[in-house]
């Protein structure tokens, strides 16, 4: 499976330290030029940054959701093209469907317009998108439909992720389980979509019966973010039921 390299630290943190440490080199002497230098070169960078394919692609994502949701689709079609033709980053999606769907008619019509284009352009990135549009409006089936066909060496935990999720809305505990543990964090989750692997591991475990199993997922949850899904809420449960079937 792909992992996609990161900085520790984000574009947009290190360009405000960049102005900050530039400003403040300006206002002492023997720093001054070089004070210059740093915010030269920060500026030069926030512009490559601004301009850059994928915040043109961020954009054009955003830009799609709006039209979407007035129900011009054709022009929201439109924006992701432009959007796919730009970036291949599974995180900018997000801007594409975030929020509430206003409009689910527009987004199923876009998604299956988009759809028939996979013939020019079938890669996983396209199918992510279109299968978040069709999710987005409800279409669960067809997400899965579009995301299943993704081989597991192309796929990611944000496409392992969704995929996870429908399968579990569908009620299809079984396939549920054995996709999200094909990327499951052997550790400490660290980020939100390692957090939503192992709730949807816990919360499947628990529609098939395995209460233990539930349970140790859930916990590995609750140790990082007890709040996330209200997990403290279900394992507060576990414990009365369990407290319940030893009291009877």
């Amino acid at each position: 499976m792909k992992r996609k390299f990161n900085l520790p630290i984000s574009l947009p943190i290190l360009l405000m330290l960049g102005y900050f440490f530039a400003v403040f080199y300006t206002f002492i002497l023997d720093k001054r030029t070089f004070g210059i230098i740093l915010l030269a070169v920060t500026f030069v960078g926030h512009a490559f940054y601004l301009f850059g394919s994928e915040q043109r692609a961020i954009r054009n994502f955003t830009a799609a959701k709006k039209y979407l949701d007035k129900a011009n689709s054709e022009k929201g079609i439109s924006l992701i093209l432009k959007a796919v033709e730009l970036t291949n980053n599974l995180e900018d999606v997000k801007y594409l469907v975030d929020g509430m769907c206003k409009n689910s008619k527009s987004y199923k019509k876009a998604a299956a317009v988009l759809t028939k284009k996979l013939e020019q352009k079938n890669t996983p990135f396209f199918r992510f998108v279109i299968a978040s549009l069709f999710y987005h409006s409800g279409n669960i089936r067809k997400t899965v439909e579009l995301l299943k066909t993704i081989k597991i060496e192309d796929s990611n935990i944000k496409i392992v992720r969704l995929l996870g999720a429908s399968l579990f809305e569908l009620k299809r505990f079984e396939e549920a389980v054995e996709v999200f543990k094909r990327v499951a964090p052997p550790m400490l989750p660290m980020k939100e979509d390692d957090l939503a692997l192992l709730f949807g591991l816990g919360l499947a475990y628990n529609e098939l019966g395995e209460k233990e199993k539930s349970k140790k997922y859930l916990v590995r949850v609750a140790r990082k973010n007890p709040r996330f899904g209200g997990v403290d809420k279900i394992l507060k449960k576990f414990e009365e039921e369990s407290t319940t079937d030893r009291e009877t």
